[in-house]
């Protein structure tokens, strides 16, 4: 390699990284915003599900916080005395749905803060190869490696992309 082909990947690898990191991580945030948005459309009908089984309407509703509202579900339907049938059905779908959105709000951010972490780390390291670019030049590896690093972006990126439209879906039904 010649040192403008090594001064036109790396600078190639750096500009596309920070196209990537500001279009998927728009979209990422986008969706984890949509995630925690129908979290709280199924928090409100958890609250909802339990009105019909505590008298004081208002606390269930605006009094208790998120925990105590789900620790108040908990509650209720370990006690059919409180919940059955078709109120004890309710609260069941209603828990369930809440609690489903967690663990895909959690692996959504842990694979935007990977996906965001290697382009950042991508941009780094271009940046910092232009103080090496003789050392690159004249490396037998180094297209190797910048091949390699392109291949990675490509796969970690399509990963997110991915993961973050499956966590958006998966949650469709809840």
């Amino acid at each position: 390699m010649n040192e403008n082909a090594v001064l036109y990947a790396l600078s190639t690898l750096a500009q596309t990284c920070a196209a990537l990191a500001a279009f998927v991580g728009a979209i990422g945030l986008f969706l984890l915003q949509l995630l925690r948005e129908r979290r709280q459309a199924t928090e409100v009908a958890l609250r909802a599900s339990l009105v019909d089984v505590y008298d004081n309407h208002d606390v269930v509703m605006y009094g208790h916080s998120t925990a105590e509202v789900v620790e108040q579900a908990q509650k209720a339907r370990n006690d059919s005395s409180r919940a059955s049938g078709d109120r004890a059905q309710r609260i069941e779908r209603a828990f369930k749905a809440y609690l489903s959105f967690a663990p895909a709000i959690r692996q959504s951010v842990r694979v935007l803060i990977l996906f965001e972490g290697w382009n950042v780390m991508v941009i780094v390291m271009s940046l910092g190869g232009f103080a090496h670019v003789l050392t690159l030049t004249g490396a037998s590896w180094a297209s190797y490696l910048l091949w390699l690093i392109a291949v990675v972006t490509g796969v970690i990126t399509g990963a997110a992309v991915g993961s973050f439209v499956w966590f958006a879906r998966s949650t469709d039904t809840a």
